[in-house]
């Protein structure tokens, strides 16, 4: 599979990566090398329809954030084979296989077409991603902008003020690049993985959501809220009802 290319598309945002030790270029995208491979595809009368897996070294920075922060908006794969496109779908989920190993799961682009793609869950809590389209949430607006010195998952930026805990499973950003906070205490951030390179400079912050009434309300987004904060704790439709 050494002629093969791996495109994920976040959002406009090209994700390429090559199987080989060098660098590839396609339509202007740059492949780059990394562990990985994927899973062998079905041969039916369409193979187009099948399922693909694409196993990835667990310190991949991509495969780490399909599998902390998958986004509501599916991400676009795409296998080029002799820089022609050979198969096309979405990111569906991901799975740490091992310690050192995360799969991406990928639904072909047939059985998006027919599924309508992952469906909302019912569950106590907003299903929406935080700033997403259909949250709705501009993020400019709550936007916290700071300096830091970023050669790990742990970052001190000075100028904030916040209580503990206000950017809890928040983003940052910098250098164009965007990770998960985990944790915020003070002015100390932690990351679920550090930003590629040392940096040093301007980051932005952005408050994070649990996805509950209480913190729609604080985002002023509860019409969009997609929770279920009165749901029964028991199923109404089993065999005791409500009882």
């Amino acid at each position: 599979m050494s002629d093969e290319l791996y495109l994920f598309n976040d959002g406009g945002v090209a994700n390429g990566f090559t199987p080989t030790l060098f660098s590839k270029t396609l339509s202007g995208i740059t492949y780059t090398p990394a562990i990985i491979s994927r899973g062998g595809i079905k041969i039916t009368d369409n193979f187009s329809k099948s399922v693909v897996t694409f196993s990835f070294n667990a310190l991949n920075s991509f495969a780490k954030y399909a599998l902390h922060e998958l986004p509501e908006v599916p991400i676009k794969a795409t296998i080029y084979k002799n820089n022609n496109v050979y198969w096309a779908g979405q990111v569906k989920g991901a799975v740490r296989r091992t310690l050192t190993t995360i799969d991406v799961l990928c639904d072909s682009a047939f059985a998006v077409s027919i599924t309508g793609s992952t469906k909302f869950r019912m569950n106590l809590h907003c299903n929406h991603t935080v700033y997403s389209p259909n949250c709705g949430v501009f993020e400019s607006n709550f936007a916290v902008f700071g300096t830091t010195v970023a050669n790990s998952t742990i970052l001190n930026v000075p100028e904030l003020t916040q209580p503990s805990g206000f950017f809890n499973n928040g983003k940052a950003t910098m250098n164009g690049q965007v990770r998960r906070i985990l944790e915020s205490n003070g002015t100390t951030i932690k990351l679920s993985s550090p930003f590629s390179g040392a940096l040093s400079g301007s980051i932005i912050l952005y408050p994070g959501c649990n996805g509950t009434k209480d913190n729609c309300t604080a985002f002023n987004n509860l019409p969009n809220g997609l929770f279920f904060h009165k749901q029964s704790s028991k199923n109404p439709y089993g065999t005791t009802g409500l009882l």
